[in-house]
């Protein structure tokens, strides 16, 4: 069989998402991140299920808005601590 063959055997064109609309990520990000009232991203999913009954599950959504945030702002966002081993009991 061909590659395309098993592919589809193994996702049907009727299981596959790609008419599902993508949530605005930019407007997430702005709530959860740098909103005046604090939301979590469980809370923007449960939000974004109750408009789109067919939208992405919880896992889905939180991979997708994470390879939007490292897309957008980069992926450094552990800060280094200097310090000499053994000279603080952290």
């Amino acid at each position: 069989m061909e590659p395309a063959e098993i592919e589809k055997l193994f996702y049907p064109e009727s299981k596959r998402r790609k008419d599902t609309d993508l949530p605005s990520f930019e407007e997430i990000y702005s709530k959860v991140k740098k909103g005046k009232i604090p939301s979590t991203l469980h809370i923007e999913w449960m939000e974004y299920k109750k408009d789109n009954d067919n939208g992405y599950q919880y896992t889905q959504f939180c991979k997708l808005f994470n390879d939007y945030v490292k897309q957008t702002y980069g992926d450094d966002v552990a800060m280094a601590v200097n310090r000499l081993p053994g000279e603080k009991v952290y």
